[in-house]
């Protein structure tokens, strides 16, 4: 069996448990939602006994209990309003964030393929626009990375 006890670096399957909920929870995918609880379920017996030693899996528990956010960032690859959005996000440690770049450079960028709602997000008025939702539903797109920001440190999202 594989070691799921993290040491002075996260173990395979902590790492993996977290990622795959990230992508479950971008992409829609169930399955690999699903994936990521299995591996945190076979680790909870260590976690009640010893849980300093799966720290990241706690992490990944963490993120799938919620609530977790996805935040799509829509603009142009190269300019400054995205790239000060981007910044503005790595500020802080988010670990229940999923932050995602939805190129407005071609009409329709791959993540479109890989991530459905983000066909429909684009810029606003020709500046980086961030979409920020969660399992509650999503805010209004902003421009402002300080509004933003402060739906991020709100305590629930707000259905449009």
């Amino acid at each position: 069996s594989k070691d799921v006890q993290d040491g002075s670096l996260p173990s395979g399957n902590s790492v993996a448990a977290y990622d795959l909920l990230r992508l479950g929870k971008l992409t829609g995918n169930r399955t690999l939602t699903k994936m990521g609880q299995t591996t945190i379920e076979a680790a909870s017996h260590i976690a009640s006994v010893s849980p300093s030693s799966v720290t990241m899996m706690l992490v990944a528990l963490d993120l799938d209990l919620g609530p977790a956010y996805s935040v799509v960032i829509a603009g142009k690859k190269d300019a400054a309003d995205t790239k000060a959005m981007f910044r503005a996000m790595h500020r802080a440690y988010r670990p229940r964030t999923v932050t995602l770049f939805r190129s407005t450079d071609e009409a329709k960028p791959a993540i479109t393929n890989v991530v459905p709602i983000t066909t429909h997000q684009i810029e606003k008025n020709g500046r980086a626009t961030a979409y920020v939702c969660n399992d509650r539903g999503c805010r209004d797109p902003t421009t402002s990375i300080a509004t933003m920001l402060s739906y991020l440190n709100r305590k629930h999202t707000v259905t449009q």
